[in-house]
């Protein structure tokens, strides 16, 4: 069955789908070992968010800073949306830290930024 995650496919880095300032995607976590890659391509820093629309999934982010001095880091998604940092350069990997995939209707998370 074909994904109806748009983004596809976007399971590496070198695939990872470009996000902009103030900007709005949505995605999901389909099947068992679905990876979605996107990198921040905007000007300037701002907040990046992960909702999540069922937390049985145990959806997450792993944020990779673009800073060289700053380590990869997890935010585990939320209902209510979980917020970090976002810089030039960053990039981050939307997963299911639980191993778990479900149709797009339950398996669906939204990533926005915010840059004032």
């Amino acid at each position: 069955m074909d994904a109806t995650d748009l983004n596809e496919p976007n399971a590496t880095l070198a695939a990872a789908v470009a996000v902009g300032a103030n900007d709005v995607d949505f995605g999901a976590i389909e099947w068992l070992g679905d990876d979605d890659w996107f990198a921040y391509a905007g000007v300037g820093s701002g907040m990046l968010e992960l909702k999540v629309y069922d937390l049985d999934l145990g959806i997450a982010m792993q944020v990779f800073p673009s800073s060289p001095l700053e380590s990869p880091f997890v935010v585990q998604g939320s209902i209510a949306g979980a917020s970090v940092g976002l810089v030039p350069g960053d990039a981050f990997r939307v997963y299911s830290a639980n191993g778990r995939a479900g149709p797009s209707v339950s398996s669906r998370y939204r990533i926005t930024t915010t840059v004032p």
